[in-house]
């Protein structure tokens, strides 16, 4: 199987149900399935994608200003600057 194939979803997600199904048996070295922690690491999880697109949808805004005004930021109006 090639890297590329290996990256796509499909790939990864029989890889991690593969993986999920050794945790539930006990039969993985390098850590210990807790589903009590589902929730927890759930909440964890949403936080990082939360700060992920805040810092894309930040460095993209960023972007468009930057081929609309350069680096002048200064001419741009305080609206547009605190439009998400």
């Amino acid at each position: 199987m090639s890297v590329q194939a290996l990256r796509e979803l499909p790939s990864v997600r029989a890889r991690c149900e593969k993986v999920y199904k050794l945790a539930q048996e006990g039969k993985v070295d390098h850590f210990v399935l807790d589903e009590s922690r589902y929730e927890a690491i759930i909440e964890v999880c949403a936080k990082a994608i939360n700060v992920c697109s805040d810092v894309f949808i930040h460095t993209r805004k960023e972007a468009d200003l930057q081929k609309d005004y350069g680096t002048s930021y200064a001419t741009v109006s305080s609206s547009s600057r605190d439009e998400a």
